[in-house]
């Protein structure tokens, strides 16, 4: 799944990345309008311009409860695997493979594909993630591009 990349320009070679997921047609278009809007217009007042939304709320909570117990269980089979007699050791270890495996993946998948944008009149930019909320005032840089990660190719 390719990324887009929000560059904005505060001099010549610094910058601030946002990386968001993958908008392509009409919503790439609205967002390089929303991106427009938002740097040159007057706007003072938080008219949500465009919204790339979050994953549904579910899925989050799915993937925040399947972090839980995969920690919970792969402690108590290190526990077990400590106290436990040479053979059935092995049999531990193999388990914690896949218990890590299978429950750091889902969460894995949820996270990187969790980003939420809104763009505001009044030339701010927020980004949400599990990281927090981060917000960019687009007016304060000199350019503003949107990128595609893997071919690197300016759309804007």
């Amino acid at each position: 799944m390719a990324d887009v990349k929000i560059n904005g320009w505060v001099a010549s070679g610094q910058k601030d990345s946002i990386r968001i997921r993958n908008v392509e047609g009409d919503d790439g278009q609205a967002l390089r309008a929303a991106l427009m809007t938002a740097r040159e217009g007057g706007g003072t007042d938080r008219t949500l311009l465009w919204e790339l939304p979050r994953r549904p709320e579910p899925i989050r909570m799915a993937a925040r409860i399947s972090l839980g117990l995969a920690c919970t269980v792969g402690v108590m089979l290190l526990l077990a695997a400590f106290v436990a007699g040479a053979g059935t050791r092995n049999t531990l270890l193999v388990a914690l493979v896949f218990v890590v495996f299978f429950g750091g993946g889902v969460p894995l998948v949820v996270v990187r594909g969790d980003r939420g944008v809104k763009v505001f009149a009044d030339g701010t930019l927020e980004r949400a993630d599990w990281g927090g909320v981060s917000t960019f005032d687009l007016r304060r840089y000199e350019r503003v591009t949107l990128n595609r990660s893997p071919a690197s190719d300016a759309v804007a």
